[in-house]
């Protein structure tokens, strides 16, 4: 903050064992993810989603056409074999990656995702609209 400078980061979904259920959730992910670009539209520089199955990969191809430019290239889905796609595109070396992912890193450095219990997430519009 002391230069001046907008700070920036690449947020790395890893969705191994994601399944089709995921779309049960899709329209509450939609609007979580629209309430964090309205509060923290430019910090997110670009987001990875890593180790994603077939169909995520698929249907990313079909329809990325039709989201805009400056979105599209903000978004890199890819499979297991993840670790070159962050090294072209970001510069990111594999070693900076926690241990779960193939990295050096240690995978406490990591805030833990674990799987979402069922039903949560139903008062999620009521959060959104305290802020």
């Amino acid at each position: 903050l002391k230069r001046k400078c907008m700070v920036g980061f690449i947020l790395i979904i890893d969705v191994y064992g994601i399944s089709t259920t995921f779309f049960r959730s899709a329209g509450d992910i939609k609007e979580l993810l629209s309430y964090c670009m309205q509060v923290y539209p430019d910090m997110v520089r670009s987001t990875a989603i890593v180790r994603a199955p077939w169909f995520i990969t698929r249907i990313w191809n079909a329809t990325n056409h039709f989201i805009p430019r400056r979105t599209r290239e903000k978004v890199l889905i890819t499979g297991m074999d993840f670790a070159n796609d962050l090294k072209s595109r970001y510069g990111l070396d594999k070693e900076l990656l926690p241990a779960f992912l193939g990295g050096s890193a240690s995978d406490s450095d990591v805030c833990a995702g674990l799987q979402v219990p069922a039903g949560t997430g139903k008062a999620l519009p009521d959060v959104v609209r305290m802020y």
